[in-house]
């Protein structure tokens, strides 16, 4: 039995060596490898037989603003990014094309134009809406909302067409105006999903983390301080009893929620520049943490978890709230809640919940006032009957 199988073995390791051996090894190697050719540079086979996204596409809309530039130099860096679309009001070729020179894995396409929005966000997994970043920084939300509503409105209806199912990253500042809009004009198609239009928080989350690490003289890298309420400055509420790796004195919270608030107004004094230039490089760092959670959720890992905007059904006084989320192949599969306050934070918490409402009622207000329904040509012909008559 022994010899048979030996002398088997040597048969066939000498067909192989013949030439006839070898057309037949290459002939297989390149009709599979042809055949799997689609699957191996995206996805790979996981240990239960299902297939999982190894990496994810991404689309920055308003690429030519300062941190949409940034934003796209990070994510050519970021290791889990394997195709960068970027769009700009202007020809954002010239970034693209730097870009392309890092030798890095991501591949880098852009597109300009009122056709190029379609092209960049038709095969996206995640879409970033992006602002003008021209606002002054001592600007009230209701001027700010209303000098990015134009590209707000035109990017969300562009991703209704052409994106329905990709994750939707809302970092139009004001947040807290800017995701009620984008999930009103969703709400009227039939691909609206909760679970997929996020606001970013996490700039809130990193400045946090960045301010209590150096009040204290630690790693911020080691500093967690998580936060509810809102995604902007005036109406977030840190929880400084959570922190880790040490609680926050009850002494130290009111100077660091002075330092909080009141960031703006020192900034401007240091630097004095009327736009909001003096941000762009933390924002864009935080929009890349952002992107990495939803990919990471997008690739199926079980741990993807951030802090986030989303639509929740917990506090009934408001329906946006900030809140700690877990990303999955949907987009966001499970929501933390809210965790026991103090007394101090519980009456901040109430402070915020009010003006969340505010916010969204008047990025309502906004979008309607904007978004107005052009005349049908019926209309205008009877109109043009009567005026003639």
């Amino acid at each position: 039995m022994i010899l048979r199988q030996t002398s088997r073995r040597s048969l066939i390791t000498l067909i192989k060596r013949t030439a006839f051996g070898r057309y037949i090894n290459y002939f297989s190697r390149r009709y599979f490898s042809f055949l799997f050719e689609g699957y191996s540079s995206d996805y790979t086979k996981s240990v239960n037989g299902t297939f999982q996204q190894k990496g994810v596409r991404v689309a920055v809309l308003g690429a030519d603003t300062a941190t949409g530039e940034l934003l796209s130099f990070l994510l050519k860096q970021n290791p889990i990014v394997s195709q960068i679309y970027l769009y700009g009001d202007i020809v954002v070729e010239g970034i693209a094309e730097d870009l392309r020179h890092m030798d890095t894995r991501g591949e880098v396409a852009a597109f300009y134009g009122p056709n190029g929005v379609n092209k960049a966000i038709r095969c996206a997994d995640i879409v970033l809406l992006i602002g003008k970043d021209k606002t002054p920084l001592n600007a009230t939300a209701e001027d700010r909302l209303r000098n990015e509503m134009d590209n707000l409105v035109m990017y969300t209806k562009a991703c209704t067409k052409y994106a329905p199912r990709s994750l939707i990253g809302v970092c139009v500042r004001p947040i807290s105006c800017s995701l009620p809009i984008v999930s009103d004009i969703f709400r009227g198609t039939h691909w609206y999903h909760p679970g997929r239009i996020i606001g970013c928080a996490t700039l809130m989350q990193v400045r946090i983390n960045a301010y209590v690490g150096h009040y204290y003289g630690l790693d911020p890298v080691s500093v967690h301080v998580p936060f509810i309420g809102g995604p902007d400055t005036d109406n977030v509420v840190p929880l400084f009893s959570r922190a880790k790796p040490l609680s926050v004195l009850t002494g130290d919270i009111s100077p660091l929620n002075n330092f909080l608030k009141n960031w703006k107004n020192s900034a401007s004094e240091k630097c004095n520049t009327p736009i909001m230039m003096v941000s762009a490089v933390s924002e864009a760092y935080a929009i890349n943490q952002f992107v990495t959670t939803m990919a990471l959720g997008l690739c199926g890992d079980d741990y993807a978890i951030c802090t986030a905007f989303v639509r929740q059904n917990i506090i009934k006084h408001c329906r946006y709230l900030v809140t700690t989320v877990q990303f999955g192949p949907e987009g966001v599969v499970h929501n933390y809640g809210v965790p026991c306050l103090t007394k101090g934070e519980l009456v901040e918490f109430e402070r915020s919940i009010y003006q969340l409402k505010e916010r969204e009622k008047m990025g309502l207000k906004v979008l309607t006032l904007t978004d107005k329904p052009p005349e049908p040509k019926i209309a205008k012909r009877m109109i043009a009957y009567k005026c003639a008559g």
